[in-house]
């Protein structure tokens, strides 16, 4: 039996160094559906900056500056939209492979298919999980079961983005002691 969403949650959650876990996530994503690698990236198109923040390695991955030129003329960030979706969902599979992103900076890498999870809205900077496979495109169910996941992704990168604040109440401060001394 292969990995299962519940499986992955599960181990998520139980992440105990308080960043979000990208390498994590794009290990398990590309295991769930079978992909050849996947990226975790946050795309500031005003600035022209790309911020890797995780990685599952396949063939020929792409350097930073490499994916942030792919993103400035990938045909995916035009579409808006919260939900996975395929490449060739956006453009068409024939369409897809006379775009300027897929014939100059993926061909070398083997792929030829991506399917996109946003984690937010399309604001700056533009956060997603790209996950790339050379074989065969992507199935609706494998969608669908990104789908899933993609909730607690963006949850996980919403509390990771929360600056840490320290406890009201030092060791020398006990809680009931300063409930007492609110309530006086």
């Amino acid at each position: 039996m292969g990995l299962s969403i519940r499986d992955v949650v599960a181990e998520l959650l139980d992440q105990r160094g308080g960043g979000f876990p990208g390498d994590l996530v794009a290990e398990r994503a590309v295991e769930l559906v079978a992909g050849d690698g996947a990226t975790l990236f946050a795309h500031h198109a005003a600035a022209g900056t790309v911020r890797r923040f995780g990685h599952a390695p396949g063939p020929g991955l792409l350097s930073e500056s490499q994916t942030c030129a792919l993103l400035d003329v990938h045909p995916d960030f035009s579409t808006g939209g919260l939900e996975p979706r395929r490449i060739t969902d956006v453009v068409g599979a024939a369409s897809w492979r006379r775009t300027r992103a897929r014939s100059e900076l993926l061909a070398h890498t083997g792929m030829r298919y991506e399917l996109f999870v946003p984690l937010g809205a399309l604001e700056q900077p533009y956060q997603a999980l790209a996950i790339m496979r050379e074989d065969r495109d992507f199935s609706e169910a494998e969608c669908d079961l990104l789908a899933t996941l993609q909730p607690v992704l963006i949850g996980l990168l919403t509390l990771a983005s929360v600056p840490h604040q320290p406890p009201t109440t030092g060791p020398d401060k006990p809680l009931h002691a300063s409930r007492a001394a609110g309530a006086a």
